[in-house]
């Protein structure tokens, strides 16, 4: 195999959900929270 070493690019997405505890109901993913994913979107690691 590859001993250990990255064969190929690999790309990951993750969904989130913000859903109100008491009625189950998706709310609106807070400014804050939206902010800090918006500003490492798109970037590699």
């Amino acid at each position: 195999m590859g001993g250990g070493r990255l064969q190929g690019a690999v790309n990951l997405e993750t969904d989130w959900v913000f859903v109100d505890i008491k009625t189950g109901a998706p709310r609106a993913i807070p400014e804050e929270v939206s902010k800090v994913f918006a500003a490492t979107q798109g970037e590699s690691l």
